[in-house]
C-alpha cells in the first residue's frame, strides 16, 4: 500500500527521489567512463568518435542523443548537443568542448585538460510515486579528473523548483574515494561565489567546503566569508559577514538536494549604518537579529512553489536602533522593533509587530508588495505615541488610538480614530476646580484647554482667551509649564495683577512670577513626603507586609506672603541640591 500523499511524504518522496536519480546519474556516469576508456583505440579520429560514440549509444544502460560531433578523442572533440534521458531525469548539454589530457590503464581513470560547454541543463520530472532508498555511494570505479571545467549556465528543474548558477569556473575530480572541487567560482541570482570543496563518496556523505559570496546592497560592497561541514544531507553552514562598516554573522541549516534545500537562517548582524550605503539615507545605527525557517507549502501571496530562489521565509525579527531621532533631522523615531515576518521576492508581511518609538509605542501588522506598481498596507494601534518625539513641528501630545494607512496606485488613504490622552492627575485637578467654582459661583468661561505640557502653548492659550473675552478675572493653571505660559501671556497682555493666576507646582520660574505679582499663589505638593512614602511602600511590598493602594498626598498653598517662612519655604521645589 502507498503511503499516503501530504506535503510531508511529498517533500520525503521528492528528496528520496533526487538522490536516487543523482545515485543513477553516478552509475551511468560510472559506465559511460569505462564504455569511453574501452573505445580510446577506436576514437582517435573523427570518423573513429562517431563510431566510437555510435557504440556507446548501443551498449549503454539510458538512452543517448547527439548531434553535431566534432575532432577526435586524442586531440580534443566537441559535441553541439548531447542529451541524456534515464528514469525521471533529462541531461541537456549544448556545445560541449573536451580536450583529454592522460589515460591511466593499470589504475583506470581519465584526466581530462578542459570540460567546456555553454548550457548544462537538468530536468528530474515530478513523481508521486514511492521510489527507492537513496543511495548508500556516491563512488565512481574510476576517477575523473578535469583540469579546468567551465559551464556557461546551469539549471536544475525538481518540479517547481528550480536552481540556476552562471560562469562555473574550476577544477573538480571524482572517483572511488569521492568528489572534489578546486579553485571553483559561479554566479547564483547575480552574486559572485567560491568554493573549495570535499565530499566523500559514502553515504551519509561527509562535506567539508568553504568560500565566500559577494554581493552589492545600494552599490555598496557587501561579502560573506562561509564554511560548511556535517553531512550532505544535514549541512551546518556559517558565514560572517561584513559591508558598509557592518558585521554580522549567520548560522544556517541545509540539506542539500531537497525542496526547499534551506531549513532555518539566523543572522545577527551589528553596527548597520543606512547612511553609509545612501546618503540621502536616514542617520541610524542598527543591530539586526533574525530567525527564519522556510514556509512548506504554498500560500496566497506567497512564493514558496516558485522554486528553490522563490522560496517564503518565516520568522522573527528583531531591530535595535542607537540613535533615534526626529525625521525633520534626518533620523528614525524608532528605538526598537520586534515582529513575525513572512518575506518572499515580492512581499514582505509583518504581523505582531511591536514598535517602542522615542515616546510611545505602536503595535499591529504592515505588508509590503514590490511586484509591479509598490503597494503598503498597515494596521496600526498607537499608545501614549508624542508627535513632537516623531517631528520637531509637530505638537506635543500623547496619542491612543488606531489607525489604517494603505498606499496603492500613487493614492495614499489614511483612516484614523486617535484621541489625546491626558494625565489623570491633571484630569482630577480640572475635575476639583470645576466643582468648587460651582460652589462659589464662579462663571466658567470655557471649558478646560490644554496646553500639552508646553509653556509656550500656554502663553498662546490665555492670549488667545483675553483677546476673546477682555472682562476675564482669573485663571487656574494645572501644571507647572502651563502656569508659566500663562503667566507669561497675562504679562504680555498688561493684564498681570488684574487677571488672577492661581498655578499648580512651586518651581524656581514659578517662584520668581510669584515675588513679580505675575502670579498670585502656587499649589505646592510635597516631594519630600510623597518620595518618602513611596519608599516605605515598596519596603513593605518586599518584605511581605501590607500596602496602601491609595495614598492621599498633602499639598500647600504658597503666595508672595507666606513664601519665606521655613515651614512653607521647605516645600519650594528646587533645580538642584
Amino acid at each position: 500500500m502507498d503511503p499516503p500523499d501530504t506535503p510531508a511524504t511529498r517533500t520525503h518522496r521528492s528528496r528520496r527521489g533526487i538522490l536516487a536519480t543523482v545515485g543513477w546519474l553516478v552509475a551511468e556516469l560510472a559506465v559511460g567512463a569505462g564504455l569511453v576508456a574501452a573505445l580510446i583505440a577506436l576514437s582517435t579520429t573523427e570518423p573513429g568518435l562517431r563510431a566510437g560514440l555510435a557504440l556507446l549509444q548501443r551498449l549503454a544502460p539510458f538512452a543517448i542523443e547527439f548531434d553535431g560531433v566534432s575532432g577526435a578523442l586524442n586531440d580534443g572533440f566537441g559535441i553541439d548537443r548531447l542529451r541524456f534521458v534515464g528514469g525521471r531525469a533529462t541531461v541537456e548539454i549544448e556545445r560541449l568542448r573536451v580536450r583529454v589530457g592522460a589515460v591511466a590503464l593499470r589504475t583506470p581513470g581519465l584526466e581530462f585538460e578542459s570540460v567546456r560547454a555553454e548550457r548544462v541543463r537538468v530536468v528530474i520530472a515530478p513523481s508521486t510515486a514511492p521510489t527507492a532508498e537513496p543511495p548508500q555511494t556516491l563512488a565512481l570505479p574510476i576517477a575523473l579528473r578535469v583540469a579546468r571545467l567551465a559551464v556557461g549556465r546551469f539549471e536544475l528543474h525538481n518540479g517547481a523548483a528550480a536552481l540556476a548558477l552562471a560562469t562555473i569556473d574550476g577544477s573538480v575530480a571524482f572517483g572511488p574515494d569521492g568528489w572534489r572541487v578546486d579553485h571553483g567560482r559561479f554566479d547564483a541570482a547575480g552574486m559572485p561565489v567560491t568554493l573549495d570543496a570535499k565530499l566523500a563518496a559514502a553515504a551519509p556523505f561527509a562535506l567539508d567546503a568553504r568560500g565566500t559570496i559577494g554581493a552589492a546592497v545600494a552599490e555598496k560592497p557587501v561579502q560573506a566569508r562561509w564554511q560548511a561541514s556535517g553531512q550532505l544531507l544535514d549541512i551546518d553552514l556559517a558565514a560572517d559577514l561584513t559591508g558598509g562598516g557592518a558585521r554580522g554573522h549567520a548560522v544556517a541549516r541545509v540539506a542539500a538536494l531537497a525542496d526547499p534545500p534551506l531549513k532555518s537562517l539566523d543572522v545577527d548582524v551589528r553596527g548597520i549604518v543606512p547612511r553609509a550605503w545612501n546618503a540621502a539615507w536616514p542617520v541610524a545605527t542598527v543591530d539586526l537579529r533574525a530567525a527564519l525557517k522556510p514556509e512548506l507549502g504554498a500560500t496566497p501571496g506567497s512564493a514558496a512553489s516558485a522554486g528553490i530562489g522563490d522560496i517564503t521565509l518565516a520568522g522573527s525579527v528583531d531591530v535595535v536602533n542607537y540613535d533615534p531621532g526626529t525625521i525633520d533631522a534626518g533620523r528614525v523615531p524608532l528605538r526598537q522593533a520586534s515582529a513575525r515576518i513572512r518575506l518572499s521576492r515580492s512581499a514582505l508581511h509583518v504581523d505582531t509587530l511591536r514598535a517602542l518609538l522615542r515616546r510611545g509605542a505602536a503595535s499591529g501588522s504592515a505588508s509590503l508588495r514590490w511586484d509591479g506598481a509598490p503597494s503598503w498596507q498597515a494596521q496600526l494601534r498607537l499608545d501614549a505615541v508624542d508627535p513632537a518625539a516623531i517631528h520637531a513641528a509637530a505638537r506635543s501630545l500623547s496619542i491612543d488610538g488606531r489607525a489604517s494607512l494603505g498606499h496603492d496606485r500613487g493614492t495614499t488613504r489614511i483612516d484614523a480614530d486617535l484621541h489625546h490622552r491626558r494625565a489623570p492627575a491633571v484630569d482630577a485637578r480640572v475635575a476639583g476646580f470645576n466643582k468648587k467654582a460651582k460652589e462659589l459661583g464662579f462663571v466658567l468661561v470655557s471649558d478646560a484647554q490644554y496646553s500639552h505640557n508646553q509653556a509656550a502653548e500656554g502663553a498662546k492659550v490665555i492670549s488667545a482667551a483675553l483677546a476673546k473675552d477682555a472682562d476675564l478675572a482669573g485663571v487656574f493653571a494645572t501644571n507647572l509649564f502651563t502656569a508659566q505660559g500663562v503667566a507669561t501671556g497675562v504679562k504680555q497682555a498688561g493684564k498681570s495683577g488684574t487677571v488672577k493666576v492661581v498655578g499648580f507646582d512651586a518651581g524656581p520660574d514659578q517662584m520668581k512670577q510669584l515675588a513679580a505679582g505675575d502670579v498670585q499663589a502656587l499649589v505646592a505638593q510635597k516631594p519630600f513626603d510623597i518620595g518618602k512614602q513611596g519608599v516605605e511602600q515598596a519596603l513593605a511590598a518586599l518584605s511581605g507586609g501590607s500596602v496602601t493602594a491609595k495614598i492621599e498626598t498633602e499639598s500647600l498653598v504658597v503666595t508672595k506672603d507666606n513664601m519665606a517662612q521655613p515651614d512653607v519655604a521647605k516645600y519650594i521645589y528646587k533645580s538642584s541640591c
